[in-house]
């Protein structure tokens, strides 16, 4: 049967992971058999798709306006764990910035969410 397209999602993808990733299938000389293969479309930047959408202001504790001191950037992955309150399964903190970590907190953003309903309403702009 046909495969469905693959997007890959990063928190700050435009600004980091996709770039690196990219480059080093570049630098491997496997970007366009990797593309090929896993039929990927594109990326979707998860911290512009929330930074964006009006309709996550409501989940989150400091929406709109004046920030703690220590959350000036709210749509972080680290403020989003602490304003969703997000936990590992085992119950301790999230420490972030170590790959798997920053995915099961991502997918566990993704979650608290709805991102599945944030997909329907956004445009996906293909490489």
């Amino acid at each position: 049967g046909e495969c469905k397209p693959v997007f890959l999602v990063a928190h700050n993808a435009d600004g980091f992971d996709k770039i690196v990733f990219e480059r080093q299938l570049r630098m491997l000389d496997i970007f366009d058999d990797f593309k090929r293969d896993m039929n990927l479309s594109g990326w979707i930047d998860s911290l512009h798709l929330i930074r964006n959408l009006p309709c996550v202001a409501h989940v989150l504790k400091y929406p709109n306006a004046r920030l703690p001191h220590s959350m000036n950037k709210p749509f972080s992955l680290s403020s989003l764990v602490k304003q969703l309150n997000l936990k590992r399964p085992n119950g301790e903190p999230f420490v972030l910035h170590f790959a798997e970590n920053d995915v099961e907190a991502l997918i566990r953003i993704m979650r608290d969410l709805n991102f599945h309903k944030l997909l329907a309403q956004t445009i996906i702009v293909y490489p």
